[in-house]
């Protein structure tokens, strides 16, 4: 799990709910859900995501100069885009591409860094079956700068 800064920059950047584009042209909306909240309530089995944040690693980048230090830290988000089972993948290819593209443009939000991307493989949802789940990883950066 990330610091708080680096979380609180992602949370901002992508908000509680997303508008993509389908495969029809329309425009949806894809409810967010973070590490450890409730999945959204939906009347049908329709398209959602869900969005950790991981921290690899916290090491510090300058030491001594005064009373500042920098520490860098860095990790994954991770993007889970859930849609309904037995619909193909195209779908959530899409909709991972255009998130994905949304944080090529952004490059930054606050002081987290987006870095290399991955789109994964697909599999069936482990907890009620209903879905098809696609992964997608976003490595970033921050450098926190910290004053004693």
């Amino acid at each position: 799990m990330s610091a708080d800064l680096p979380f609180d920059s992602l949370v901002s950047f992508l908000g509680t709910s997303i508008s993509l584009v389908d495969s029809s042209g329309e425009e949806v909306t894809l409810p967010i859900v973070y590490s450890n909240e409730l999945r959204p309530v939906l009347t049908e089995i329709s398209p959602w995501l869900l969005v950790e944040m991981t921290d690899d690693t916290l090491s510090a980048m300058e030491i001594g100069a005064g009373d500042s230090n920098t520490w860098r830290e860095s990790g994954q988000i991770l993007i889970y885009c859930f849609i309904p089972y037995y619909t193909g993948s195209r779908l959530a290819r899409l909709f991972l591409k255009q998130i994905s593209n949304k944080f090529r443009v952004a490059g930054v939000a606050g002081n987290v860094i987006f870095r290399s991307q991955s789109i994964g493989m697909g599999g069936l949802d482990s907890e009620n079956g209903a879905y098809w789940v696609l992964p997608m990883s976003i490595n970033w950066v921050f450098d926190d700068h910290r004053s004693s």
